[in-house]
């Protein structure tokens, strides 16, 4: 049972961690650079907080290319 458990445990986690991703990825606007403290932290993060995250560093990029 338990390690039926463990199974099962593992592959949510890698199901989250692909949708942490493609969020991550559907924000192709932003450099490597711009997505980095995102992505060292994608465990830590859920997929909302991901999604605000970069949402935010967007408009903080649009604002300054306004400027």
């Amino acid at each position: 049972m338990q390690s039926e458990y463990a199974v099962l445990v593992e592959f949510k986690k890698g199901k989250d961690r692909e949708d942490k991703q493609a969020m991550i990825d559907s924000f192709s606007m932003l450099s490597d650079d711009d997505k980095a403290e995102v992505v060292s932290h994608i465990d830590e993060y859920s997929v909302d907080e991901i999604e605000a995250k970069l949402a935010v560093i967007c408009v903080r990029n649009k604002l300054n290319m306004s400027e």
